[in-house]
């Protein structure tokens, strides 16, 4: 029931209690409790209006301060970054279609834990130019990358180029082509580029996008999991939007040699590692 169908109700039934009073009672007391009904009436209206109006605040401070502390935890991050890459440029955009800084951050930090060396990323932006400056900071390791849109990789290799980070990452533009995994057809990079013998100590995921196809991230696993270390680790973004949650789970019962780690970021992710020996 809505409030404009409660307050006609309410009006109504004052109406209909005037009536009724007017006709039962005695004419020396009608007015006086009519004066008892309104006055109880507006009490009532004043009282529960408040409450309202004191809970929609109350909504809308938690709201702000979940939001401020969210832009803030972003701002953190973003410092963080700089200031471990000592970067004196200007990083193309974080957040919207691209990786948040507390994802990226991340990914630094597991880099550098996990000394990896060997690192393959599905999805060209932002990440690839950090993971470059930190692989240059370092004096070693190599980026691949599989990006499928021609003119996103082209921007992305103008940043590498002019941020002198060419040594230390390949942007393979790969076509998204069909796979065939389990008898079913998807739709995914042609990542021929990288070398079946070829082995990583790190995959990150963050494309191809979701639009693409239902589960569109799916393939990653059943492709490049030969392609992967021993205690390889994976990690993929977007893991609050469902589709990409329901894919994580669907690998973790396909593939038992793997153990996994949410990372309560802002778009939600999450950690494999490869435990097969």
């Amino acid at each position: 029931m809505n409030k404009l169908t409660l307050i006609i109700i309410t009006l109504l039934l004052y109406i209909f209690v005037a009536i009724l009073s007017a006709v039962l009672l005695p004419e020396r007391i009608v007015y006086t409790f009519l004066a008892i009904v309104s006055f109880t009436g507006i009490f009532l209206f004043v009282y529960y209006a408040t409450k309202h109006i004191s809970d929609k605040i109350d909504k809308k401070t938690e709201f702000l301060n979940t939001e401020i502390f969210a832009q803030y935890s972003q701002i953190e991050s973003l410092f963080a970054i700089y200031n471990l890459l000592k970067i004196d440029g200007i990083l193309p955009p974080f957040r919207g279609w691209a990786i948040s800084p507390d994802f990226a951050s991340i990914i630094l930090k597991k880099i550098r834990n996990n000394k990896a060396e060997q690192i393959l990323e599905c999805g060209s932006g932002v990440s690839t130019i950090i993971i470059g400056y930190l692989l240059k900071q370092r004096g070693s390791g190599h980026l691949y990358t599989l990006e499928h849109d021609a003119e996103y990789a082209k921007k992305t290799q103008t940043q590498l180029e002019k941020n002198n980070l060419s040594e230390y990452v390949t942007i393979l533009q790969s076509e998204l082509i069909s796979h065939s995994i389990h008898n079913n057809t998807w739709q995914w990079y042609d990542y021929s580029g990288i070398g079946n013998g070829q082995l990583f100590d790190m995959l990150i995921i963050d494309g191809p996008p979701f639009q693409l196809q239902p589960k569109s991230r799916y393939p990653a696993l059943p492709l490049l999991d030969k392609n992967l270390n021993n205690k390889a680790i994976i990690l993929i973004d977007d893991c609050k939007r469902e589709e990409d949650s329901e894919v994580v789970k669907q690998w973790l019962n396909e593939y038992s040699h793997y153990t996994e780690e949410w990372i309560d970021t802002e778009k939600g992710a999450y950690l494999l590692t490869k435990i097969k020996t």
